[in-house]
């Protein structure tokens, strides 16, 4: 069976003007941190929340409300 998934819309403003908007998945964040570790060895990352947390329509609803954004597009591939 196939599970639903939240994405998380990233946007930021380029240097040479225009937003650029990518949707990512707590599975690429994941990624990303285990990057940086890796590459950067001895610098503190900060740990991820935990996906529990991203994934309670409760708390994304109060936790994006204070950082003024997000979204969860109601997607479905099953991939996490």
């Amino acid at each position: 069976s196939r599970r639903k998934h939240i994405v998380y819309t990233v946007r930021t403003e380029l240097a040479a003007g225009g937003p650029w908007v990518v949707p990512r998945r707590f599975s690429h964040f994941e990624w990303l941190r285990l990057t940086l570790e890796r590459r950067y060895l001895g610098l503190l990352i900060p740990p991820l929340p935990p996906k529990d947390f991203l994934g309670s329509t409760t708390a994304n609803r109060s936790f994006f409300s204070r950082r003024g954004g997000g979204s969860d597009d109601g997607g479905d591939d099953g991939d996490d």
